[in-house]
């Protein structure tokens, strides 16, 4: 009976269930990776936006 029940709940994973490691050996969990900022897409952009313009600038 046990073996059933652990069968439904093979697939689920936890959100604080280690699935890497960052370039300094820390572990990265789904919720690291999930969890994000806002703001970053926009700063994404500005800061595309600024390579572009520096591009042009130069000769």
């Amino acid at each position: 009976m046990h073996l059933r029940a652990a069968k439904k709940l093979r697939g689920e994973v936890s959100i604080y269930d280690p699935i890497g490691y960052d370039r300094e050996g820390n572990e990265v969990t789904l919720m690291d990776v999930l969890g994000s900022e806002q703001d970053e897409i926009p700063e994404g952009l500005v800061a595309r936006e600024e390579v572009e313009s520096l591009r042009q600038d130069l000769p």
